[in-house]
This record gives structure tokens, C-alpha cells and sequence, in this order.
């Protein structure tokens, strides 16, 4: 064959395999039922599609010249790498087409489905023992407090066996709403945590990446959601009330990525975790009260202490009551001029290099003192407000009321205890400190340093006085009032 003959063959087989292109891309609809259904499955589970397929759903011009084009990549790809013959172009294509049945095929599961399956909710008007047998003579082993879950185990009769928390044994069945929804079983009974994901996370005034860095929250950091919005960010409670007014309070918005949401329900407490509970709040209250009895005493050993009047205040007075105990201070100092020379010790260990005023520590307490005591009211509860080591104090009432039980008197409110005391790095901390954080340069929290980088505080009306690492969020700065 000569030259020209093999060119006019070439020429001829050019013209079939466009003519070929145009009958197939004419057949797209005809075959477009079948490749709904592979793209879909393709855009789940991630296979391959063959040359044939692929090319059927992409084609979709007339210009025979680009489908030509088109031929020759799919030739050039096949049997190597297929990320451009994925699933995905497939199932977008069809969704412009004929958008309501993919969507009804490619609904997502929802977050939390299998996670309540055989899962009750106490509908009692205030609790229902949970008994060790399913009789009512039966041995109480524990309650189960109206919105608490359970788990249920088996039905019998009336009864039901259920596990919820520590506590494993029998209620009626009247007693359990079983039916309930996940998503109002979530919003009615349920508490989100946004759990970090990343070493740290901004935390940022408003839900934008323009918008200013409150503060930064470590890796594992767990904080109550308040809120997540429909553009992928979640508002959350770093710390302090819940209270829009609270002014000691951190609220912000972090990317959701950037989180794990779970969720968290109340459980049944056993008769053991109840006795328990109560021990400890009889502990506490007979801490504080040998406490006084202590400070008492030493007050009456030193005729010549004068105390300090102290000053109650009200939801919405942290920052007069910063104030009043900066008066009180000036108080003190007056009366340790006075007495210099019954408390010349004192006053040189305790001064305070920042106001010039003087603090008295009449039973001569350490940091280290001081921190234990204030231990003993960790699982007590927060207020707003509130300076009761028993019955619930704020984040800065809390450290308020620790150092009063030693006849110590410190600003009221955060950001006069850290404008109070001595300043202190957060490489030399010593039990007993004061730690301060801020927002956007702000002080809005107060924690008090007890060593090993943990603080005891009271954290927030979500987990009251607990014990956490200094870092759980960063810290501002540091004062040393003894």
C-alpha cells in the first residue's frame, strides 16, 4: 500500500470514530437511568468507573472535535491513575438533572443514629428507685432522677431491667418514655461538648476568621455548645455563667472542623455515689467552719488586728465591689500603720507592690495552706454573684471567699485581683496564687493555683468548682496576695 492509500485509510477511520461519538453521545438519556445509579454508588464507595461508563456520563457536547479530544485522555488514562474518572463529576451532573432523587438516595445518616437505640428517658415526677429485683419489696440499689437516661436491657411484665451510670437493676415501665426521638431526646434532656481536635484552637469574638482571637483552647479541651450555626461554626462556653450579663464569662465561636461534638445525659446515682455526695458536702462545711473557728482564735490572740467589715454584693455588683475592697485595703493599710510594730513580719511578707496597700494574714497562712483548703470544696457549686464556698460562689468569689476565711481580704472581682497583689510570671508560680485570664486584653476569669500547672476554680453553672491545668485556656498573668 502506498503512501497516499495508508493516509486515506487513516483519514477513513478519523471519520468512523467521530461518527462513532455522536451516535454515543446522542444515547446519553436513553442510558441515563443506569448511570444515576452507578454514579451514586461510585460517589460512595469510591470505585472506579469503566472507560465506557466514564465516557457515556462526561460526554456531553456535539463538537466532535472536543469529544475527540476527549478520547484520546480517557486512552491515556485508563489503567493508571483514575482520580479523574471519579465518581464525583458523575453524581453532580445528574443532580443538576434530576436533583430529588439523589438527594432522597445520598441523605446523610444522621450524627447520633444507632447511638440511642433501646434508650429511655425517667418521666418521674421527681425520681424512681431503681431495685435490685423487680418487685417492689426489692432492695433500692440506686435512683433514677426525672430526665436521666437508661439503657434497656429486657422487658419483664411491667418491669424493666435498665443500666444507667454505676446503677444496674429494675424499674416499671410506666416510669420510662421509650418512644422518644433522638433529636428531642437531644435538645430536651441532652448537654453538647465540643471536644478540640487540633493542639490549639482561637477562639474567636464572632463566627468569621476576621473576626478577633478571644483566647486560645488546648487540644481535648471540652467545652458546653451553646450554639452551632448553619455556616460550620459552633459557639461555646469557655467559662462563667451561661448568664448573657455575667460579666466573668468567655463565650466565643470556633471552626466546627476544628471540634468533635458529643453529647452527654444525665444518669441514675447509686445509694453508694448518694451517701457519698453527702459525706463530702458535710466534709466541706466542716472545713470551713474549723476554718473560722481558726481565724477566730488568731484574731482574738492580736488584740491589736482590727478585721476588716465585709462587704455582700449583689448579681451586678463585681465591679463596685472591686471598689469597696480597694477601700477595705486602704482600711488595712491604716490599720497596719497603726500596729507596725505587733506585725512588722507580716506586713513585710504580704505586701502589696502594686497599690501600696498592706495585707493582713492574721493565722500567718501559706500559699500551700491556703490551696488545700480551698480543695476541699472541689464538686461544690458556681453562682453567679456568689461568694459561699458551700453554697456556690463565681470564679473571682471564689478566690475572694478562700482568702477571707483566713482573714485575708483581696479585691471582689477579677480584674481588681489582678490589678491587686504582686506580679508573678507564669515560670515562678507558687500554690496559692492567683492566675487571671482575658478576652481580646480583658480580665473576665480568676482560677487559684494549687502546683503540679493545675488551678482549682469555679469554672462555670455547667461544672462548678473543679480542679483543671492553669493552661486550659491561656493565661493573662499572675498575683501573689501572701
Amino acid at each position: 500500500m502506498n503512501k497516499q492509500s495508508r493516509a486515506m485509510v487513516k483519514y477513513a477511520v478519523c471519520i468512523g470514530a467521530a461518527f462513532a461519538v455522536v451516535l454515543s453521545a446522542g444515547n446519553i438519556d436513553s442510558r441515563k437511568a443506569a448511570n444515576t445509579s452507578l454514579s451514586t454508588e461510585a460517589s460512595l464507595a469510591g470505585i472506579s468507573l469503566t472507560l465506557d461508563d466514564y465516557y457515556t456520563a462526561e460526554v456531553s457536547v456535539n463538537d466532535t472535535e472536543q469529544a475527540d479530544t476527549d478520547v484520546s485522555r480517557i486512552v491515556d488514562t485508563e489503567g493508571d491513575d483514575t482520580s479523574e474518572i471519579s465518581g464525583e463529576n458523575i453524581t453532580e451532573e445528574v443532580e443538576v438533572e434530576d436533583t430529588e432523587s439523589i438527594e432522597e438516595e445520598q441523605e446523610e445518616p444522621s450524627r447520633y443514629e444507632g447511638m440511642f437505640d433501646d434508650v429511655g428517658i425517667s418521666i418521674a415526677d421527681d425520681y424512681v428507685h431503681v431495685r435490685k429485683q423487680p418487685t417492689i419489696k426489692s432492695k433500692a440499689v440506686g435512683k433514677l432522677y426525672r430526665g436521666c437516661t437508661a439503657q434497656i436491657l429486657e422487658y419483664s411484665g411491667k418491669w424493666v431491667r435498665i443500666k444507667s451510670g454505676n446503677v444496674t437493676g429494675y424499674i416499671k415501665k410506666e416510669f420510662l418514655d421509650i418512644g422518644i426521638g433522638v433529636e428531642d431526646m437531644i435538645e430536651e434532656y441532652g448537654k453538647k461538648y465540643a471536644v478540640v481536635n487540633i493542639p490549639t484552637l482561637k477562639v474567636r469574638e464572632k463566627p468569621s476568621t476576621d473576626s478577633a482571637c478571644l483566647t486560645l483552647i488546648p487540644i481535648e479541651g471540652r467545652y458546653k455548645v451553646l450554639k452551632e450555626t448553619e455556616n460550620g461554626w459552633v459557639k461555646i462556653l469557655i467559662d462563667g455563667s451561661e448568664d448573657e450579663f455575667c460579666e466573668e464569662r468567655t463565650v466565643g465561636y470556633v471552626l466546627g472542623e476544628y471540634v468533635d461534638i458529643d453529647v452527654e445525659f444525665k444518669h441514675a446515682i447509686s445509694i453508694k455515689e448518694e451517701l457519698a455526695e453527702e459525706r463530702r458536702k458535710l466534709r466541706a462545711q466542716q472545713a470551713l467552719y474549723e476554718q473560722e473557728q481558726r481565724l477566730k482564735e488568731a484574731q482574738e490572740s492580736t488584740p491589736s488586728y482590727t478585721e476588716t467589715p465585709s462587704t455582700s454584693y449583689d448579681d451586678n455588683s463585681n465591679n463596685n465591689g472591686g471598689n469597696g475592697n480597694n477601700g477595705n485595703n486602704n482600711n488595712n493599710n491604716n490599720s497596719n500603720n497603726n500596729n507596725n510594730n505587733n506585725n512588722n513580719n507580716n506586713n513585710n511578707n504580704n505586701s502589696n507592690n502594686n497599690n501600696n496597700t498592706t495585707v493582713q494574714n492574721p493565722t500567718n497562712a501559706t500559699g500551700s495552706e491556703i490551696a488545700s483548703f480551698a480543695l476541699q470544696f472541689v464538686g461544690n457549686p458556681y453562682s453567679y454573684g456568689g461568694t459561699s464556698l458551700t453554697e456556690g460562689a463565681d470564679c473571682s468569689g471564689f478566690c475572694y471567699a478562700v482568702y477571707r476565711a483566713f482573714g485575708i481580704n483581696i479585691p471582689r472581682d477579677s480584674r481588681s485581683q489582678g490589678a491587686g497583689g504582686k506580679a508573678v510570671s507564669m515560670d515562678n508560680l507558687q500554690p496559692g496564687d492567683i492566675i487571671l485570664y482575658a478576652s481580646g486584653g480583658t480580665i473576665d476569669h480568676a482560677a487559684l493555683y494549687i502546683g503540679g500547672g493545675n488551678v482549682v476554680q469555679a469554672h462555670s453553672s455547667d461544672k462548678g468548682i473543679i480542679i483543671t491545668p492553669y493552661n486550659y485556656r491561656t493565661p493573662y498573668c499572675a498575683r501573689r496576695y501572701v
